[in-house]
């Protein structure tokens, strides 16, 4: 009888916790966020009116093109190959908070802030942790990359890990972009 062990996650266990609570936390959040909104429809309109949406979308297609060169830098069979990917992914969490703070610059000069609204409080925070998360995908990656640039001996099991967290920031983003931007 052949019987298939399941398949194990990419990455540290750890690390699979830590995203777990994370999704539970940010599922907290956008519940909280959505009822919250919801029960405003008329201050949310005029919020997602406020933001520019073009750069909501180009944010979301660098997070989305940065997750693609995480998953190419976890795939490479030469793990020196695999550094450039990293970079790349770091790079494209640099140009999105580049963007952000593109953002942040424009809603605040037309006169918002934390607590105008319930959209622009929930704007903030959200986009904020977003932001914290985004800036520690960036050193990760940055860090594995460096490693694996110089040459050093690193386990197949960090790299995972690093890309397996991109992915994370990648899927709050998506959560973040459909609430505050497009519902």
């Amino acid at each position: 009888m052949n019987v298939r062990t399941p398949a194990a996650l990419p990455g540290e266990t750890g690390l699979w916790v830590f995203i777990f609570a994370d999704l539970l936390f940010f599922s907290l959040l956008f519940g909280l966020a959505s009822w919250d909104l919801g029960s405003a429809v008329a201050a949310a309109k005029a919020g997602r009116a406020a933001l520019d949406t073009t750069i909501g979308m180009v944010n979301t297609l660098v997070l989305l093109t940065g997750s693609w060169a995480a998953a190419m830098g976890t795939r490479v069979a030469a793990r020196e190959r695999a550094a450039p990917w990293l970079f790349g992914a770091a790079a494209s969490g640099v140009i999105f908070l580049i963007l952000k703070a593109i953002e942040y610059a424009h809603v605040s000069g037309a006169g918002h802030a934390l607590g105008e609204t319930p959209f622009f409080t929930w704007y903030f925070v959200l986009t904020g942790f977003h932001a914290f998360h985004v800036a520690g995908g960036i050193v990760l990656l940055g860090c594995v990359g460096e490693s694996l640039r110089k040459g050093n001996v690193v386990g197949e099991t960090l790299i995972e890990s690093a890309g397996c967290y991109w992915h994370l920031v990648d899927l709050l983003w998506i959560g973040i972009f459909l609430i505050l931007y497009l519902l």
